[in-house]
């Protein structure tokens, strides 16, 4: 695992919100996540993906919710907010939880679960995730509602057969119905996808949370901040202001074939930018090999996805094939110009 910053013995809290504070990006959506220890390969992984529900059952989720439902566990409008609920009950989901709180990422990093004893994961170091994002969608807004269902069903081949969409990594703001969510601050990442790809390691930074300094920071949490198990459930607060500053970043866009391939492009620029920018400022052409297994992998996404859809959505696919084609054509001009002695097969990632 890369580790970005380190809070080591006797730093405390105070160091880490000086790291905190060094991360934070003008004009992204931060969010922070705590795990207790190194997860390996799962790290920043929902549940449903962690534990192998879904291996050999695609629809375990949409399973699961209805049968909440029929025994009256489950509550809310839409499978989202029944799977946002349920998974605060322990249920598994694709949701990953985070939170806009910063010490709260700390606490879960440095305490584990609450049936378990707090010093159980002493023995090993924590750590936080710290995610930058450009868009934050509404659990109740109708969009993302029916993005979720798509996923969880086989309403839209195009969305269910293809794994082009599968790094749409969306933002969604938490249920205020939820009095864990309330005290955690908490949102969710929602992954896509019957696989879990990770999340791109542009997109974060990982704080490393010395084991010594574990009981250290959880008495500091408690005694400077107020953070410990008994405040979990606080009561609800004045919400407005926070509502009114979140409605003006809130994506509420529906969910349609061109909007989600609208994320896909965003999420190729991100993917190919971030490895532009170190090959064209450093001399290692071994990432000109990355740069094209990275193209390559949307190419063929959007080959899948042509299997997939009728006439009317023809026009859609063949927009986002030139903007694609566009795209990594300058991509690849400005490689071969800063590497003049590289050869890169256009007619491989070209659509």
């Amino acid at each position: 695992m890369s580790v970005d910053k380190y809070v080591n013995e006797n730093d405390g809290v105070i160091k880490y919100i000086s790291i905190i504070q060094d991360l934070k990006q003008d004009g992204k959506i931060v969010v922070y996540r705590g795990e207790t220890r190194d997860f390996g390969k799962t790290a920043c992984q929902p549940n449903v993906f962690r534990n192998g529900y879904l291996d050999n059952n695609e629809r375990f989720e949409k399973n699961i919710l209805d049968e909440m439902t029929a025994n009256h566990i489950a509550k809310g409008d839409s499978y989202l907010e029944k799977a946002i609920n349920a998974q605060h009950g322990g249920f598994p989901s694709r949701l990953l939880d985070v939170s806009y709180n910063s010490l709260v990422a700390l606490f879960f990093a440095t305490t584990p679960f609450y049936n378990k004893i707090i010093t159980e994961s002493d023995g090993e170091d924590g750590y936080v995730y710290v995610f930058s994002l450009d868009e934050m969608f509404c659990p109740v807004g109708d969009g993302i509602k029916d993005n979720y269902t798509a996923l969880i069903s086989d309403e839209y081949e195009w969305y269910s057969k293809t794994n082009l969409f599968n790094r749409n990594f969306k933002l969604i703001d938490h249920i205020k119905t939820n009095s864990r969510i309330i005290a955690q601050q908490g949102a969710f990442i929602l992954f896509q996808g019957m696989d879990a790809y990770p999340v791109p390691s542009n997109l974060y930074k990982t704080i490393k949370i010395h084991k010594n300094e574990k009981p250290h920071i959880r008495k500091q949490l408690k005694d400077l901040f107020g953070i410990h198990m008994g405040t979990i459930y606080p009561e609800e607060n004045n919400l407005v202001g926070e509502i009114i500053g979140k409605s003006k970043i809130t994506n509420s866009m529906s969910f349609s074939l061109e909007n989600e391939l609208q994320l896909v492009f965003k999420s190729l620029e991100n993917d190919v930018d971030h490895l532009l920018c170190k090959i064209l400022l450093n001399d290692n052409v071994s990432l000109i090999e990355e740069f094209e297994m990275t193209v390559i992998w949307y190419k063929i996404g959007w080959i899948e996805l042509s299997r997939h859809i009728d006439s009317e959505e023809k026009k859609v696919i063949e927009k986002f094939k030139i903007k694609y084609n566009n795209y990594i054509n300058m991509a690849i001009f400005k490689i071969m110009k800063k590497h003049q002695e590289v050869f890169i097969n256009k007619k491989e990632l070209l659509i």
